[in-house]
């Protein structure tokens, strides 16, 4: 069983309703809804481009631990808020202050010695660059509002479903990779 879900989710966006309209020269207000949810989908695909969350969240991963090391998914991983075991119905709360999160090669984790494999673990952490869009690198937030307009420009045209190659070229420096 491996699930992750979203506790709380970012508080703002990479980038801003203005900024958008302002990048597609729009004046139509009628537009906003349809605005916040292109930015919404284009900080997803960034997301998952590059392998990051851009804007501080917190997220629950829910799995068996399969070893002692337990894989964090999604990062940079800022800190653990609750850690718990489940054998069955019973829950276990762990003092998450005892598990050090290391970072090996791009990748999260948190040794667990002393709970059995096999046991359902849940960890609530947060992730993201940052709170706002100032921890946002500007190559990213330039993708994201080429990624937007794009979306924008083909809305009625879903065979057009790839990213463009100019917002790739803006987001590879910053894609994770694991090897």
């Amino acid at each position: 069983m491996q699930a992750l879900s979203i506790i709380v989710p970012p508080a703002v966006e990479p980038v801003s309703i203005g900024e958008v309209k302002t990048f597609l020269r729009l004046d139509d207000e009628a537009e906003m809804a349809r605005l916040g949810a292109l930015i919404r989908a284009a900080r997803e695909a960034c997301e998952l481009f590059v392998g990051s969350a851009l804007i501080t969240r917190t997220v629950r991963l829910r799995q068996t631990l399969m070893a002692e090391r337990f894989y964090l998914r999604s990062g940079p991983v800022q800190g653990i808020t609750a850690l718990s075991a489940f054998q069955g119905a019973d829950e276990t709360i762990l003092n998450a202050a005892d598990y050090a999160l290391c970072e090996t090669a791009g990748r999260w984790h948190i040794n667990i010695c002393d709970v059995a494999i096999g046991q359902l673990i849940q960890v609530d952490y947060v992730i993201g660059l940052g709170g706002d869009w100032n921890a946002v690198p500007e190559a990213i937030r330039q993708g994201l509002l080429r990624l937007i307009a794009h979306q924008y420009e083909h809305r009625s045209d879903p065979s057009v479903a790839a990213l463009p190659h100019a917002v790739t070229a803006l987001w590879q420096p910053y894609r994770a990779l694991r090897i």
